[in-house]
């Protein structure tokens, strides 16, 4: 380490670390802020990573927060505004003279990591559609964004719409305003998980639990597969034709029909339709 202390470092002198590990796991279950967990073990390398809450389950099948004989740990705040250093300063230089400035400019780093920090999930935010990744989702430049470089935002095809769809592009154009809510913020990656569908209630429930056995409701067919079809019956909610429900009949993608249903399981979100008899 003293070779490294060069004229002009900075210092920062933080407490030293504890061989409490509980008391570190609870503080970073019921962390609020963005951190840094340092750790160190007997005979290894001291390391450091972003403490994220789920890092502070004893109960993992391997725990982040190792313990055992001669383990320490600690936190140590990432936002200049949370730090409470021991001690801090700057090494003179060469001639003695502590030269320094009143203030560091921020990165974009420091930002970005910033906004991440204060973002929840549950939070509603807005974005535009940047980029596509085949059928996987899109990335979205989120607006509370502060430089617009690698895009945090990502929406993954199943969070688009209730509603079935057969390209991305419909949905989800590069370039699409959209507003969606946070599932998840992944500090690591540098990630935020999003959902539109998160924003408006889900269709299929009370659409499914005012139906009986027996009804019979016009209907749309949307896709064929190897071992029947499926019908749009409302917004957002298809059920299946089983093949062996045709007697006979054939379907195309596209086709009105009649159906009736045959079973509802509230759980799976499954409806079984069969082809209502023709007039």
């Amino acid at each position: 380490m003293r070779a490294l202390l060069t004229p002009r470092a900075r210092l920062a002198v933080w407490p030293d670390l504890t061989d409490d590990i509980e008391a570190v796991r609870a503080a970073v279950l019921g962390s609020q802020r963005l951190e840094l967990l340092v750790q160190q073990h007997p005979g290894r390398i001291p390391w450091a990573r972003l403490a994220e809450p789920w890092m502070g389950c004893a109960d993992l099948a391997h725990p982040m927060i190792g313990s055992g004989p001669g383990s320490r740990a600690g936190l140590v705040p990432l936002a200049p505004a949370d730090r409470r250093a021991l001690l801090s300063g700057v090494l003179p230089d060469a001639d003695g003279v502590v030269r320094a400035r009143w203030r560091t400019n921020r990165t974009p780093a420091d930002e970005r990591r910033t906004l991440l920090g204060s973002l929840r999930t549950g939070d509603v935010v807005t974005g535009t559609v940047a980029s596509g990744l085949d059928d996987v989702g899109v990335h979205v430049h989120l607006d509370v964004e502060h430089e617009r470089g690698l895009p945090l935002g990502f929406l993954r095809v199943p969070e688009m719409s209730w509603e079935y769809f057969e390209d991305v592009a419909e949905v989800a154009p590069i370039g699409r305003r959209i507003r969606a809510e946070v599932l998840h913020v992944d500090l690591e990656w540098e990630s935020v998980a999003l959902s539109v569908k998160a924003l408006s209630p889900a269709p299929w429930r009370p659409f499914a639990e005012a139906l009986r056995t027996g009804d019979t409701l016009p209907g749309t067919v949307t896709r064929t597969i190897p071992f029947g079809v499926f019908v749009r019956i409302a917004p957002g909610v298809e059920g299946l034709v089983h093949e062996s429900e045709f007697a006979g009949r054939t379907f195309e993608a596209g086709d009105d029909v009649r159906v009736t249903l045959l079973a509802v399981d509230l759980e799976r979100r499954r409806i079984g339709l069969s082809p209502a008899p023709e007039a």
